[in-house]
């Protein structure tokens, strides 16, 4: 399943601009399709308020990547919601990789999302990355 099989456009759209920007470890394209006061969620973390306040989240996240990339399993499309899961492998900076299973839930307001919450157990990828537990 790609991105590109997801029945609405904007949802689509969004998906295929954040596999993307994910792909280029790119922040500043990650956060393009967020509102300006957008709640972000990644795994255990403590939400965070604000496109900027997700720029910094998602820069310092990347620090640690050559590159990432998305497999889509599911998708479930409503109204103004979108829940998909999927398979993500990272390429760390500094050689090897990990792959986990996440679920994204995205709340939309209009074409952007105003809420983005991503369901990941962040502990493999912090000791593969030699962080320690997350």
């Amino acid at each position: 399943m790609t991105p590109q099989d997801i029945k609405t456009p904007r949802f689509s759209a969004l998906v295929v601009s954040t596999f993307k920007a994910d792909a280029a470890v790119d922040a500043d394209a990650f956060v393009r399709g967020l509102t300006a006061d957008v709640t972000f969620q990644l795994g255990g973390n403590p939400p965070v308020t604000g496109r900027e306040a997700v720029r910094a989240m998602v820069s310092e996240v990347f620090k640690a990547f050559r590159h990432v990339r998305h497999e889509l399993r599911r998708v479930f499309e409503m109204d103004d919601e979108l829940i998909y899961e999927a398979t993500v492998t990272y390429e760390f900076a500094q050689g090897g990789s990990l792959s986990a299973d996440y679920v994204n839930v995205l709340t939309f307001e209009g074409n952007l999302v105003r809420d983005y919450r991503i369901y990941i157990d962040l502990s493999p990828m912090a000791r593969a990355a030699g962080a320690g537990p997350s």
